[in-house]
């Protein structure tokens, strides 16, 4: 899983188009991102300009197709009057107005990021024996694990997992 979150539109804007295309090698890795986080400054008078002229880079690229977080970052910094869902609909339809600063909010786009790849996950129920117990620590690092339960036959997880990773841990054979 791979997620890129690269915040350059207002140096890039304002670089003449010689110079952007030197830039294309750093950005061509956003082909490899899973997932895109845009992050544009809310409080600033041009944040639906940066916006556009993010757009236009994805596009040029050919990545503009990716799954993408648009956030929409500095609430704190708006008027009381631009703190409102409509003024947010307008600059970046579907963003997510955030405050850096506002421990909820940070929490609340971070698990709308785990909630993205979680998606993409298979479910798997499986039993894992007592004498396999070192399969654990890898089913916490390359999975979400709900739940984990004691029985008799060793230990029960309820997980969300990658299909290739399910393959080479060989989950398969203790599956229920």
């Amino acid at each position: 899983v791979v997620g890129v979150a690269i915040d350059t539109v207002g140096f890039i804007s304002r670089l003449p188009p010689s110079l952007v295309a030197s830039f294309r090698s750093t950005l061509e890795e956003l082909h490899q991102a899973d997932l895109l986080i845009h992050v544009v400054d809310a409080s600033a008078v041009q944040a639906r300009e940066q916006l556009e002229v993010t757009e236009a880079i994805l596009k040029e690229l050919e990545v503009d197709g990716k799954p993408r977080i648009t956030v929409l970052n500095k609430a704190d910094c708006l008027p009381p009057e631009s703190r409102n869902r409509n003024w947010a609909r307008l600059v970046a339809p579907g963003a997510q107005m955030v405050s850096a600063l506002n421990p909820d909010d940070v929490i609340r786009l971070r698990d709308l990021i785990l909630e993205h790849f979680r998606k993409g996950l298979e479910v798997w129920e499986i039993v894992v024996p007592y004498e396999e117990s070192r399969l654990e620590a890898m089913l916490h690092a390359h999975g979400s694990v709900e739940t984990v339960r004691h029985i008799e036959k060793g230990t029960f997880y309820r997980l969300r997992i990658d299909e290739s990773w399910a393959r080479k841990l060989d989950l398969a054979r203790f599956r229920l």
